[in-house]
């Protein structure tokens, strides 16, 4: 026949436990492996940004050193994007601010660009 327990409060609180704590363990094991791919995916957008700006800044000396002219450099129209030029004797950012036709004179000219921390370099070498 059965046996009939008299003093079974509670198992229902204690399976529920168990239940909820499982759910947890697979929503945190899931945000585990797709945290990272989301920020990987938002990155793309702001890695466009980093590499126009230093394309901007290449350019602008490609200019410079071409028209032999000091012209403005360029503005970024999206607030957060900025370029660096750089100069290969000095490991540190040196542009802006600094003489932007001294800068691009350098050979390897290095520009960098960063947006939301996402940070491009580009890097033209001239035979001399």
């Amino acid at each position: 026949m059965g046996i009939k327990l008299k003093n079974n409060r509670g198992s229902i609180l204690l399976t529920t436990l168990l239940f909820c704590s499982f759910l947890m363990l697979i929503t945190i094991e899931l945000s585990a492996i797709f945290v990272p791919k989301i920020k990987t995916a938002r990155d793309v957008r702001y890695s466009s940004a980093a590499i126009y700006a230093a394309d901007s800044a290449m350019e602008y000396c490609l200019y410079v050193n071409k028209a032999g002219d000091a012209v403005e450099p360029p503005v970024m129209s999206i607030e957060g994007i900025q370029y660096f030029l750089f100069d290969p004797n000095v490991p540190t950012e040196t542009f802006p601010p600094g003489d932007a036709v001294t800068m691009c004179a350098k050979n390897p000219l290095r520009a960098t660009g960063r947006y939301m921390g996402v940070t491009r370099t580009l890097e033209i070498s001239t035979p001399e």
